[in-house]
C-alpha cells in the first residue's frame, strides 16, 4: 500500500506520537494476511527490491518498521480501518523520497564475507 495523502500521514504521525517516516512524501506499507506462514519471508523480499527501485530512480528509502508494532493498539483501530489494515500482518513499511543529502559511501569491512573455493 502507498500512502501519499497528507492527511493520512500527519494523522498516522500524530498517532505515533513522532516523527517516524522522516517526512517522506510516500510510506510504503507492505502487508500480509495473517494465514501467510511466510508473511516476513515475503515481505522482506518485497521490500528488498522496492530499495533497489527506489534507488535505480534516484530516491532515498528507509525501512520503518513501528507501525507493525502498533496493529493491536486501539488508537489506531479507525485509520487502519480506513486503510483497510485491520487484521492484516504489518511487515515493515519504507519512507521513499528525495533524500535531503548523499549518503556515505561505506566500505566493505575485511572479514565480512568468506569464500569457500
Amino acid at each position: 500500500m502507498v500512502i501519499t495523502d497528507e492527511e493520512v500521514l500527519a494523522q498516522l504521525e500524530k498517532l505515533m506520537g513522532r516523527d517516524f517516516f522522516y517526512h517522506a512524501p510516500a510510506l510504503i506499507v507492505v502487508y500480509s494476511d495473517p494465514d501467510n506462514k511466510y508473511e516476513a519471508y515475503d515481505g522482506s523480499c518485497a521490500m528488498a527490491q522496492m530499495y533497489l527501485a527506489a534507488h535505480a530512480l534516484g530516491l532515498g528509502s528507509c525501512w520503518i518498521n513501528q507501525l507493525k508494532d502498533v496493529t493491536d493498539d486501539p488508537k489506531f483501530e479507525p485509520l487502519f480501518d480506513k486503510l483497510s489494515l485491520k487484521g492484516k500482518i504489518i511487515v515493515g513499511a519504507l519512507a521513499v523520497g528525495h533524500a535531503n543529502k548523499a549518503p556515505k559511501e561505506r566500505q566493505i569491512k575485511e572479514g565480512r564475507a568468506h569464500w569457500f573455493k
